[in-house]
């Protein structure tokens, strides 16, 4: 009796054993915590504080890249910051994290009070049989012109693709950008002819960004 317990608790241990060879084998290891050798770890207020021409910085996960960015712009006497982004989502969704770091409102893109510009570009090419977004190409215009106004902003931050493509000339956006305020007298014909040269459409009833109706 004392010889069978012995082979069986033997042979429960050797089977254990081997799941947990099993087990080990199939499992990752878990990555290190601590930097590359070479690279050093440092606070963000030590890196926003280097007056060097050129900080490389590596390995920067999760929102790291927008915290950096908001460390770098978040004293008022630093300059702004220009900042490309992979595409045209990753640069909204980098633009609302810098945005939310530095306490300002949500990004909208249409918005002219925000600090924080979003530079969006078409998704197809130029010469393209389609219709691009209208929705896009306004707030498209809607950066440009703030930044052809001369309006204060913090960070811009842009796809790589916009730095390949042809955008509105600043002088062309000034002579065509108009404030309009509640209860201000304007030129109404004026007003319309500066619409329809800038490419709104005129339409008997306005359903679609873009376009506009004259009544009265």
């Amino acid at each position: 009796m004392a010889n069978e317990l012995r082979a069986s608790i033997g042979e429960h241990t050797g089977v254990a054993d081997a799941l947990a060879r099993a087990t080990s084998e199939e499992l990752d290891p878990l990555p290190s915590v601590l930097p590359p050798e070479g690279v050093v770890v440092t606070r963000l207020a030590a890196l926003a504080a280097r007056t060097d021409a050129r900080i490389d910085v590596a390995d920067v996960r999760g929102s790291a890249d927008a915290a950096i960015i908001a460390a770098l712009v978040r004293d008022p006497s630093a300059p702004p910051a220009l900042v490309i982004a992979e595409d045209g989502e990753a640069a909204r969704r980098l633009a609302g994290d810098v945005s939310f770091l530095l306490g300002r409102p949500r990004v909208e893109e249409l918005d002219d009070q925000s600090d924080v510009l979003v530079l969006t570009m078409p998704e197809s090419s130029p010469y393209a049989d389609v219709n691009p977004d209208r929705r896009g190409a306004m707030a498209r215009m809607a950066t440009l012109a703030h930044l052809a106004v001369g309006r204060p902003w913090r960070v811009l931050v842009a796809p790589a693709s916009a730095l390949a493509r042809k955008l509105v000339p600043p002088d062309a956006l000034v002579a065509h950008t108009h404030r309009i305020v509640h209860e201000d007298e304007l030129d109404r014909d004026r007003l319309v002819r500066d619409l329809a040269d800038a490419g709104w459409l005129r339409v008997p009833v306005v359903e679609d960004p873009g376009t506009f109706a004259v009544r009265g």
